[in-house]
């Protein structure tokens, strides 16, 4: 008998347009890129919608049809992989969400830079990218 769980979890990428909960994605409107991070959950009512956690931590509904996959959860690799790569995100969030935490490891610091660099890296990105999306991010905590 089957996981009652496993129809949500996609194990075959036969619904939610291919998403599985933990591929890095990014979402489309117009040919634009309007949301970018991972697949945090899918709705099990809607075959169209899937939530995407951004490196902000903020949770985005998303239409799952308009997302493409950068990275399958399945390619991460294995589970020190996956657990450097949190390590790195939440001191990246930290980065983001305390000014404290800003001046000793943001911007201009070698932290920072090997940081963004490890972040870019496993979602097939550049550093610059990521540089400049927590650079925006951190300027609209400061506005609010």
């Amino acid at each position: 008998m089957k996981n009652k769980t496993e129809k949500f979890t996609n194990p075959d990428r036969n619904r939610y347009y291919g998403l599985r909960i933990g591929d890095y994605v990014e979402e489309k409107v117009n040919g634009k890129v309007v949301t970018r991070g991972t697949v945090s959950a899918c709705t099990p009512a809607d075959n169209n919608c899937a939530y995407v956690t951004t490196i902000e931590g903020e949770k985005i509904k998303c239409v799952a049809e308009y997302c493409s996959i950068i990275r399958k959860v399945e390619d991460m690799g294995n589970d020190t992989e996956q657990k450097l790569l949190t390590a790195v995100t939440h001191v990246l969030n930290r980065i983001i969400d305390d000014p404290k935490t800003f001046n000793v490891l943001g911007w201009g610091t070698q932290s920072f830079a090997l940081l963004t660099e490890a972040y870019a890296s496993a979602h097939s990105r550049t550093a610059d990218d990521v540089k400049e999306q927590i650079l925006k991010a951190v300027q609209e905590r400061a506005e609010s």
